[in-house]
């Protein structure tokens, strides 16, 4: 009996040795499968192959956490990342980073806490959210600091956040520490990278031989690199800065299509070296460049077709648009406007279809990628298309490309607010419209293209569309814009005049008659760029003002705008607004008898000074509905939303969250239809600026806005704003005739007749 349970216990333990045997060669099975995946991951991102590099970065992943490798676990979150980042999926990468944080944070890990952190940061300066690439990038130094181990790619990604917050001093020294760490830690890759950051550094400097050393640095040192697809972008970059610094003119003796040819060239070998199509249609692409800037437009095309071979093999739209734009501009000096329609319309069909996962992002953002390359291809097809339309001698044909140039426009301004607050949903907007020359007879919507040698006015009413054109190009206009604006704000002169005069004589003196001709009483203008800045009411013919004669609307875009009427009758208002001074900013004392008139006159809700915080906000918005959000505060809008802001009585309301409140309401169908931001201004001189007074309105789904491009004083703004809402209490006066009755009213009350006082005010969107 007893020999029987040694036995059986004997067995026991022979099991349980072999399970565990089992288990462990599992295991290490498992592990090693994992481990040869994120080799794999390797060898795809070192050929450009980033979808393959995602796949064998999830598998790994997966393995990793069954197996409860942390570490290791974390390590794949962010390669995943990365990858995805290479693809332009930021969101995706964002969110593999943040599983990886918390992770990090689980297991109280200082040094997988710090890269991770570091990697966010570095995404997020990226994505351009530089509030958040800021905060991340200097927790992590903290944390490195404290561990003694600071690397260099830390250093590098902080010195990136600086060269694109522009303080370069700071910059240039993270860029040293960067490459003192890299010789260190003997990494070349990160020494290379330093040295060609550093290149864009001094080219933004205007020091443009120290620009050309520090790129020849880069390529000597990417030399004795192994092939690799960063190996190859960097050359292309680098070729790129060339470019820059032989367009400059101030480095004379430099030969830059040479050097801009030789890099490329060495970048087309390394990605034919590694077989990545993404890296040599690069190459390619900007070969074919190289050859149209020269006039040798058969070799151009030559290489541009190779280029869209090896975007079409792998389906890299991002780099796709860039060569069938190239190829429509190249058709069109060639003179073959058919084909070159074709292309730019192929170019802004695969820009529609990669916005929606894509919200721009570049690894450092010298210049603006969307101005650089996403707008002009929907101005070269808007401007094939006018000068198809100008051709034409059926009535039918021409107004057929009339309205697909408008339609080209009106995609080119939901990219731009889309690009504004890195929000690739702004389309949702959209769907709430209805073309805007259905709603008015007495109403004209006129569209100002600036091109690079006209400027295109097409005025819609509802006898049709119009062409008419100024031989004002988009640089000209531009700097009329910004003097004016500029003028206008001293109001003790009137050095504005003459500009105003001049912008009417470009703007509206071609399109009077027709105006007259079919009794136009309302304006709805879609200025482009630098109008954007500018108050078109103040324009002047010479012997009064344009808003003597019109009521005047700025719209974003046509199809962003849901024209319906306030119910007057059931009207509820949400009165907010600073008085005291709060967090520097002087007081507004003038803001409580605003209020008050604007209280006596509709069922209203105030919140004022202390009372006036975030949390009541959103408390308000979300329990109740209210029709009007007045908001009478300091606030500024900036060329980033991130940047632009509200001032409430315990912080800063940016436009983003602002957004976000105004949408938690419960009560959605019908929604907030008038906010109006009282003694706000946009920064002068940046047209990016007013894109946050019309997207605000547009990304909180309000039907309009009412803001002021610079700040006026708050006894002026009182008056014009009580005046506002008093012509607004009859049922017979749309917004737009509300505020032309305001803005006449400070006209003819002498203290505030200059322009500087009425003319900021802004009615955007929905004028009913």
């Amino acid at each position: 009996m007893k020999s029987g349970r040694t036995i059986l216990f004997l067995s026991f333990i022979l099991i349980l040795f072999l399970s565990v045997k089992f288990i462990s060669e599992v295991s290490a099975g498992d592990l090693k499968e994992a481990d040869v995946l994120m080799y794999e991951y390797k060898t795809y991102l070192h050929k450009g192959d980033f979808e393959q590099a995602v796949l064998s970065a999830e598998k790994a992943e997966s393995v990793y956490r069954k197996l409860g490798y942390r570490e290791k676990q974390i390590e794949a979150l962010t390669k995943l990342s990365k990858a995805y980042g290479k693809l332009g999926f930021y969101s995706n990468g964002e969110k593999h980073l943040k599983k990886a944080l918390n992770i990090a944070e689980s297991i109280d890990n200082i040094e997988y806490k710090a890269l991770v952190l570091s990697k966010l940061g570095a995404l997020y300066l990226t994505t351009g959210n530089l509030n958040k690439a800021g905060s991340l990038l200097n927790k992590a130094l903290a944390l490195r600091e404290d561990s003694k181990s600071i690397t260099a790619a830390l250093y590098n990604d902080i010195g990136n956040f600086y060269l694109v917050k522009k303080m370069y001093k700071k910059a240039e020294t993270s860029y040293i520490k960067c490459i003192n760490t890299a010789v260190k830690e003997r990494d070349k890759n990160l020494l290379s990278r330093a040295w060609l950051n550093r290149g864009a550094l001094f080219l933004l400097k205007g020091k443009y031989k120290e620009s050309e050393a520090a790129v020849k640095t880069f390529l000597k040192i990417s030399n004795d690199l192994p092939p690799s697809h960063d190996k190859a972008m960097g050359a292309i970059r680098a070729a790129g800065l060339y470019q820059k610094i032989a367009s400059s003119g101030e480095h004379t003796d430099f030969k830059g299509d040479e050097a801009s040819y030789n890099a490329l060239t060495t970048a087309l070998s390394t990605a034919t070296e590694t077989d990545d199509s993404r890296a040599a249609s690069y190459a390619l692409g900007y070969l074919g460049g190289l050859y149209e800037r020269r006039g040798r437009l058969e070799e151009a095309l030559y290489f541009t077709r190779m280029a869209v071979f090896e975007a079409q093999k792998i389906n890299i739209p991002e780099s796709l648009f860039l060569w069938q734009w190239r190829k429509g501009r190249i058709f069109k000096m060639l003179g073959e406007r058919d084909k070159a329609i074709m292309e730019f319309k192929k170019a802004a069909y695969t820009l529609e279809t990669i916005h929606r996962e894509m919200t721009g992002g570049c690894e450092l953002c010298i210049t603006s990628i969307f101005r650089e390359f996403v707008a002009p291809v929907y101005y070269g097809l808007a401007d094939m298309l006018l000068e198809q339309a100008k051709s034409e001698d059926d009535d039918e044909d021409m107004q057929s490309y009339l309205i697909e140039a408008i339609e080209t426009m009106e995609t080119l301004k939901t990219a731009e607010i889309r690009d504004y607050f890195n929000d690739p949903c702004v389309d949702a907007y959209q769907a709430k419209s209805k073309r805007l020359e259905a709603v008015s007879d007495n109403m004209a919507v006129i569209y100002i293209i600036p091109l690079y040698n006209r400027t295109e006015l097409l005025v819609s009413t509802s006898g049709g569309i119009k062409r008419f054109s100024s031989d004002a190009d988009i640089v000209t206009l531009s700097k009329e814009a910004k003097r004016f604006r500029q003028k206008l704000e001293k109001r003790t002169t009137r050095q504005y005049m003459s500009h105003a005069k001049r912008l009417y004589d470009r703007i509206m003196r071609p399109i009077e008659e027709t105006l007259l001709s079919e009794s136009i009483e309302t304006l709805i203008f879609v200025p482009d760029r630098s109008l954007r800045a500018v108050p078109m009411s103040a324009l002047h013919n010479g012997r009064e003002f344009l808003i003597a004669n019109y009521s005047v609307v700025t719209v974003q875009g046509l199809t962003l705008v849901n024209p319906r009427k306030i119910d007057r009758n059931r009207a509820s208002v949400l009165l907010s607004g600073i008085t005291e001074s709060v967090q520097g900013f002087p007081a507004l004392p003038n803001v409580s008898s605003e209020l008050m008139a604007i209280d006596r006159l509709f069922r209203s809700t105030i919140i004022k000074d202390s009372e006036f915080s975030t949390k009541r906000v959103e408390k308000e918005l979300g329990e109740k509905q209210y029709s009007i959000v007045h908001i009478a505060s300091h606030g500024e809008f900036k060329g980033e939303s991130g940047d632009s802001y509200l001032l409430a009585w315990d912080d800063r309301l940016t436009m983003d969250r602002l957004s976000d409140l105004i949408k938690t309401g419960k009560f959605k169908e019908r929604g907030v239809e008038l906010l109006t931001l009282s003694a706000c201004q946009t920064a002068a001189g940046d047209d990016r600026a007013a894109l946050g007074l019309a997207g605000v309105a547009i990304k909180a789904g309000a039907g309009s806005a009412l803001a002021s491009l610079w700040y006026v004083s708050d006894i002026a703004s009182t008056e014009l704003i009580t005046e506002f809402y008093s012509q607004l209490q009859s049922p017979n006066i749309s917004k737009a005739k509300a505020i032309q009755k305001a803005q006449l009213k400070l006209i003819n009350h002498t203290p505030f007749n200059h322009p500087g006082y009425w003319a900021p005010f802004l009615l955007i969107g929905n004028w009913l």
